[in-house]
C-alpha cells in the first residue's frame, strides 16, 4: 500500500512532527491510500488526522523518501496543532531542524535530517530540497538504505 505525507516547514526553521503511539519515533504525518483518493487527498486527510492541520497553501515540492512520499508545505509561524487521533499518535510538536538529530525518529525523518544538515545560508528550504545535490543525495541515500535491507 502506498503511504503518502506532509512536511510541514516554518518560516522560523522548524518542521512539525508526531510521535507514534505504539513506535514512540517522531515520524511526518502520513497514511495508507483509501479507494478513490489521491496522492495529495491522502496525505492532507492524514494531516488532518494527526495533526488537526488543514492547509490552504498550494505545496512547494514533493519527494520521494523511504516510507512513503512526501508533499512539502511552507507555512508562517507555528499553528497550532492537536492530533485529532489519539490511537495512533501520542504527541505533535514543531522541532527546529537542527534539533531533530537528537531525536529517535522514522526513516523517513532520518533522510530528510540528512538532506538538511547540509543547507546553505540564504537558500529557502524548498530550494534546497528541489536542488541537484539533494535529489542525488536522497537517491544515493534510499538506495543504500534499500540494499541494507535486501541483505
Amino acid at each position: 500500500m502506498k503511504v503518502y505525507g506532509c512536511i510541514i516547514i516554518n518560516n522560523e526553521g522548524e518542521v512539525l512532527l508526531v510521535r507514534g503511539r505504539l513506535s514512540q519515533k517522531w515520524s511526518f504525518p502520513k497514511g495508507h491510500c483509501k479507494k478513490g483518493e489521491t496522492d495529495l487527498q491522502t496525505a492532507s486527510r492524514e494531516l488532518y488526522e494527526e495533526t488537526g492541520l488543514t492547509l490552504n497553501e498550494k505545496y512547494t515540492s514533493y519527494h520521494k523518501l523511504k516510507g512513503g512520499s512526501y508533499f512539502v508545505f511552507a507555512v508562517t509561524g507555528r499553528p497550532l496543532a492537536e492530533s485529532r487521533d489519539n490511537r495512533e499518535i501520542a504527541e505533535v510538536a514543531w522541532f527546529p531542524l537542527k534539533n531533530i538529530s537528537a531525536l529517535e525518529t522514522n526513516v523517513d525523518v532520518s533522510i530528510f535530517n540528512t538532506l538538511m544538515k547540509n543547507i546553505r545560508s540564504g537558500v529557502s528550504v524548498s530550494e534546497y530540497m528541489e536542488s541537484p545535490e539533494v535529489q542525488i543525495r536522497g537517491s544515493m541515500i534510499s538506495r543504500s538504505i534499500t540494499s541494507s535491507q535486501e541483505r
